[in-house]
């Protein structure tokens, strides 16, 4: 009787892992795609859409708002407060930089803005307020949060010439995913829209019973990558990357997730670099996933914004060989 319970045991037990590891599976699908979308088509109302050269589709945050985002997934409500000029900050800068002053412009998307931990919690905010608390006295030290959810390398860029490069910041940290280098949002987005008009109301229904909330995301990123193909986009990356270099000539440190970079974009990358003056590639960044700081999907949680903060703040004072921040 006893080895019977036993066996009924383990089999309970087999079987309820088999059953959350498919629940875990279905639903880290669904956050993947819905992170992938980026909230961007879903809460229109928090962002402007200015007309900016030739990007149909790009968009910045509305200055001035203060917006809750209660995710099921996150389990509490977090606030994003931006300021009068549309940074996800607390703080307004003014755009002439005051005597004494160190001015760092962090760029990037939802990593760099802090999606899904308030905003006191991104890393460009923990990163301000380890350098006020260890940097020389008499220095102010200004981090200034550019990043936007969703942008890719164009986007990035275009809002650091319309929104950014007026601050003059003596450094700028631009933190990269992998997939940055592989989004179009110009034709993504753009195909998305096409997608979803001419899907009717019961194909609808049906991908939305298979869980696939976001199927024309998924389905336009499948077309871009299958039509212009990796070699072309990284092309085309490139090309915005001279864009940057134009445009800025300061310091930059391009800070890598080393797993979600594969080598042709390092290989990229460090063409970029050797052309490029007073730059430097950061490849340590650490894998927050391994230590256990990320939410579902990807995203940091409020340990993980801190550990970027804590690495970039050690890069910039011990790791590299300019004095853009000193400690003495």
């Amino acid at each position: 009787m006893r080895k019977k319970q036993i066996k009924l045991c383990i089999f309970s037990i087999i079987a309820s892992c088999i059953l959350v590891g498919l629940i875990y599976r279905h639903y880290r699908w669904i956050i993947t795609s819905y992170l992938r979308a980026e909230v961007v088509f879903l809460h229109k109302d928090l962002y402007l859409f200015p007309k900016i050269d030739e990007l149909l589709h790009y968009y910045e945050l509305k200055p001035g708002e203060v917006e809750t985002d209660s995710s099921v997934w996150l389990g509490q409500t977090v606030t994003y407060t931006t300021n009068d000029d549309g940074l996800n900050a607390e703080t307004s800068y003014p755009v002439q930089k005051g005597p004494h002053t160190v001015r760092i412009a962090a760029i990037g998307d939802s990593f760099t803005f802090g999606q899904y931990v308030n905003t006191p919690d991104s890393y460009p905010s923990r990163l301000e307020d380890l350098l006020a608390r260890n940097g020389c006295k008499g220095t102010t030290y200004e981090v200034l949060n550019l990043g936007v959810s969703g942008y890719d390398i164009a986007y990035t860029i275009h809002h650091f010439m319309h929104k950014g490069r007026k601050y003059t910041p003596d450094l700028v940290i631009w933190l990269m995913n992998g997939h940055n280098f592989y989004q179009d949002n110009e034709y993504t987005l753009t195909r998305e829209h096409d997608i979803l008009k001419s899907t009717n109301a019961k194909k609808r229904a049906e991908f939305e019973r298979q869980g696939n909330y976001y199927f024309a995301m998924d389905q336009a990123q499948e077309e871009l990558m299958r039509i212009v193909g990796k070699e072309r986009l990284l092309s085309k990356q490139q090309v915005y990357l001279e864009e940057f270099s134009r445009m800025y000539s300061g310091r930059l440190v391009l800070a890598l997730f080393d797993s979600m970079t594969d080598p042709d974009i390092l290989l990229l990358l460090w063409g970029y670099h050797g052309r490029r003056p007073n730059t430097w590639i950061d490849r340590d960044v650490p894998d927050l996933p391994s230590r256990g700081e990320t939410i579902p999907g990807g995203h940091p949680n409020v340990k993980g914004y801190q550990t970027l903060a804590n690495h970039l703040y050690q890069y910039m004072t011990k790791k590299t060989p300019y004095p853009v921040v000193s400690m003495k």
